[in-house]
């Protein structure tokens, strides 16, 4: 098998593909099995300990099998804000402030570590849409 070189931004991008096709949100045709070994690979590579990165619009984020968390810093018109993305159902849990520390900490445990803490912290942090 030949190795690629990925960034994590890559990979995420990629990985987001390849959760569509693997959920039958989107029809790869005859390239549906490389794209469901795709998604199973980067499953095993983005359950390693993540680490911060910048992303496509200006954040920074983190991402898992399943899941991303992306961390917008404060502007001058809105509040820093972080927000768990559940990538299987398209869910969003945001909170204000910067919770980069407490998300990180769970990240390697998966989604429902993730969504403990989000839990933890909604009462005191909510998002201000």
């Amino acid at each position: 098998m030949a190795k690629i070189e990925l960034s994590l931004q890559s990979a995420v991008a990629l990985y987001e593909v390849a959760t569509k096709v693997r959920n039958r949100e989107l029809d790869a045709g005859s390239v549906t099995e490389a794209y469901l070994e795709l998604a199973g690979q980067l499953d095993r590579f983005l359950s390693e300990v993540p680490e911060w990165a910048p992303g496509r619009s200006g954040n920074m984020q983190i991402a898992g099998p399943g899941w991303m968390v992306s961390y917008k810093v404060a502007s001058d018109s809105e509040l820093p804000e972080t927000a768990l993305i559940d990538r299987d159902s398209g869910e969003y849990f945001m909170l204000s402030g910067d919770h980069r520390a407490a998300y990180k900490q769970v990240a390697t445990r998966g989604l429902d570590a993730l969504k403990e803490v989000y839990e933890s912290l909604k009462d005191r942090f909510p998002h201000e849409a």
